[in-house]
């Protein structure tokens, strides 16, 4: 082999197959920044053995701000039941400079990067520091500067966002990184109608997805409400007829008449399961799945869900349909009524899990198949070379005899021994006592307390 190549041997490794994915013993032939081949077999001829590890893709965060980690524990549970975003973010991030959110967004990358995640999509502002922040760090990403004509804290840089992403999308250095760009609306009631038909042109003309944030709040329902389109779905008109691919996270007002819509659009929808659990209102992604609508999995911000740990989201999205038994109304008449008819019928509606390969489908296949150009997801031929490598049989998995349910629904943090990037594999030992990461905490400290102050916020 080459210098620039490597060949991982394990007795788990996951990989695409006839109908599905298949896990065992293989190699991973890696040559840059990308895999040459998967062999299934016996171990090549200098081939790096692993033994009994699970190598698997690493994970796709589908909608991150990694930068608003800086505002983790700030924020309490009281303000969760107002308008969070446009009372309280909107205010701190008017007081956020460009190295600010370089600063943040490396812990924010540190963080993904620590649990198994190799790529992220990340929608904010100072978007070329996000972009810069990955490369630091060594992470992928897919970054959207978020764009705002009619309110918000990027209504006064709104050129600057179109710019910043064409500029990225044109910046060879970040496409071998594997750091591309999207097109990033805020919202359908932050955007206004022209820009969003001068954003799908433009996405269109470049080739470029589209990340936005979708019918995510009552006030964005109340304001289209009373305007020409009506409603989230129907501001989208110029992006969906014009077939560009779309990501719209949240989804939590979506109607099933907006639904049907979307089924016959290139749309995929993004879910956040913790932090909306935090904000007491998760979509019913239930009505996604029924119309055969992609599901993409993110953590959002690190303010809103505390970590930003992608796989820990498999299982509550696997989960997603279960407790409508218990709150849906055989059990109410059940408790009430005491009657065992109504128990029955509580029990016959019984949701099961999600099976583990469809679970996983969305943090690998489902937003890889939104950013096809980074080509991760899965490990094949011609795939960027981003993977773990997992132990099975340490206590939180042990003992580990089936990969996929232990990588769905397990602890996968707490066993993952490394973790590679681009071709770059980075042990996590090593990682975590990097001289590197303290430099980033320490700046990231000084600039979150200087930051703080500006805003007026007390410590």
């Amino acid at each position: 082999m080459s210098s620039s190549s490597r060949c991982l041997h394990a007795d788990q490794v996951v990989y695409p197959g006839d109908g599905g994915l298949k896990v065992g013993p293989a190699n991973v032939v890696v040559e840059g920044a990308f895999i040459a081949r998967v062999v299934p077999g016996a171990p090549l001829s200098g081939a790096e053995v692993l033994g009994s590890r699970i190598v698997a893709p690493s994970f796709v965060n589908g909608h991150t701000h990694l930068s608003m980690c800086a505002l983790r524990g700030l924020v309490g549970q009281s303000q969760m039941s107002g308008n969070v975003v446009e009372e309280v973010y909107f205010g701190l991030e008017s007081s956020l400079t460009r190295d600010d959110v370089l600063a943040f967004s490396r812990v924010g990358a540190w963080e993904c990067l620590l649990s198994g995640t190799g790529a992220v999509f990340d929608h904010y502002y100072f978007s070329d520091a996000v972009a810069e922040a990955l490369v630091d760090v060594g992470l992928c990403g897919v970054v959207a500067p978020t764009f705002q004509d009619v309110s918000g804290p990027g209504s006064e840089a709104s050129e600057r966002a179109i710019e910043t992403t064409l500029s990225i999308a044109g910046d060879r250095a970040l496409r071998d990184a594997g750091v591309l760009a999207a097109f990033g609306p805020h919202a359908t009631d932050t955007v206004s109608p022209a820009s969003w038909q001068r954003i799908a042109s433009l996405a269109d003309q470049y080739g470029l997805p589209i990340h936005t944030h979708l019918s995510q709040s009552f006030e964005e329902l109340e304001r289209l409400a009373g305007s020409a389109d009506g409603d989230p779905v129907a501001r989208l008109a110029p992006v969906l007829e014009s077939g560009a691919s779309l990501l719209g996270v949240h989804g939590i007002y979506l109607s099933d008449d907006e639904l049907d819509r979307l089924a016959n659009a290139n749309v995929v929808l993004g879910y956040c399961p913790a932090a909306q659990h935090q904000f007491a209102f998760p979509a019913r992604v239930e009505g996604w799945r029924e119309r055969g609508i992609g599901l993409v999995l993110g953590t959002d911000a690190g303010v809103c869900n505390d970590r930003m740990d992608v796989q820990a989201e498999v299982r509550m999205v696997a989960t997603a349909a279960t407790p409508r038994v218990t709150h849906g109304e055989a059990h109410a008449a059940w408790r009430t009524g005491r009657l065992l008819k109504d128990a029955r019928q509580a029990e016959s509606h019984r949701a099961s899990l999600l099976w583990s390969e469809e679970a996983l489908a969305s943090v690998w296949s489902t937003p890889a198949g939104w950013a096809r150009d980074l080509g991760v997801g899965q490990l094949s031929a011609g795939s960027r070379a981003n993977l773990i490598v997992v132990d099975p049989g340490h206590p939180a998995l042990w003992p580990g005899t089936d990969a996929l349910r232990a990588l769905a629904y397990g602890n996968v943090a707490a066993a993952l021994e490394a973790t590679m990037v681009n071709g770059q594999l980075l042990r996590l030992d090593a990682l975590r006592r990097s001289e590197r990461l303290k430099q980033h905490l320490d700046e990231a400290n000084r600039r979150r307390e200087a930051w703080l102050e500006r805003a007026g916020v007390a410590l």
